[in-house]
This record gives C-alpha cells, sequence and structure tokens, in this order.
C-alpha cells in the first residue's frame, strides 16, 4: 500500500487518525505499506512524517531534501525488505555474498558518490540539530 503521508497538493490536510488505521489495517493483513516522503521528507521532524504521524511504514521513499537538493531518490526501510534490493547483508571484497537474488535497478545518479556524500552530511545535520531544527524553519 502507498500513501503520500502529506498530499503535496494539499499540505494543510493531516490525516493523523486514517494513517494509524491504514497502518493497522495493513499489519494485520500483511500487506506492506509505504510512505511517499519525497515532498515531506525530514522537513517535519528528523523522522519525517513517520515520526510526525507515529507511523513506522515498512518502506519510505525520500528525494532531493536527503541530499541537500542534490538530485538523489533513497528507499529505506525494514531489512527484510530491503534485502530484496541488494541481496541481504554481505561485504564487498570478502567471502561474504548477496544471499538472495538481487533486484537489478540503475539510472544516471545511482550511487553517485556527490549525491551520496551529501545525503551522508544532510543526515549528519539532520541528526546533530535534532527537532529544533525543523522548529526553527517551520
Amino acid at each position: 500500500m502507498l500513501v503520500e503521508p502529506v498530499q503535496s497538493r494539499r499540505p494543510e490536510f493531516q490525516p493523523r487518525e486514517f494513517l494509524h488505521e491504514l497502518r493497522r489495517i495493513t499489519r494485520e493483513s500483511e500487506i506492506v505499506l509505504v510512505f511517499d516522503e519525497v515532498v515531506t521528507g525530514f522537513r517535519c521532524a528528523p523522522g519525517g512524517a513517520q515520526a510526525y504521524f507515529g507511523v513506522e511504514a515498512d518502506l519510505a521513499t525520500y528525494g532531493k531534501v536527503i541530499g541537500g537538493g542534490m538530485p538523489i531518490g533513497v528507499v529505506a526501510g525494514r531489512s527484510s525488505l530491503m534485502d530484496i534490493f541488494d541481496g541481504g547483508v554481505w561485504q564487498y571484497g570478502d567471502e561474504s555474498f548477496p544471499e538472495v537474488g538481487v533486484t537489478f535497478f540503475a539510472g544516471t545518479f545511482v550511487r553517485h558518490p556527490l549525491a551520496i556524500a551529501a545525503a551522508h552530511a544532510v543526515l549528519k545535520y539532520i541528526i546533530q540539530e535534532g527537532p529544533a531544527l525543523q522548529q526553527r524553519v517551520y
């Protein structure tokens, strides 16, 4: 189930109860809940809309805000689901290997060093500043 927690064209509409009920239904039905946080990102709280609404999604997507404006897209979530993308826990250069099939994905900025460095710096800054960052900007 893919949902945009705050609609980009209706930021005043913040359906907290709906999101909690959706989480309950998806959990009971064993349906993956995905938050599209490309717009909300970390703008409302250090943990994004998930933290703001108190609803933990299974996966979440993020856009340029995570890279400080650099072109980047991020899919983050539970390790059991993320393992589908990278094959599970393994380390390049040693004896470990992906334990499950890896999903192929590509693009111009996939694993781009500058975008990754920017995302790392942004995330460190968000953690360092805590909720005060969003309170100052809001």
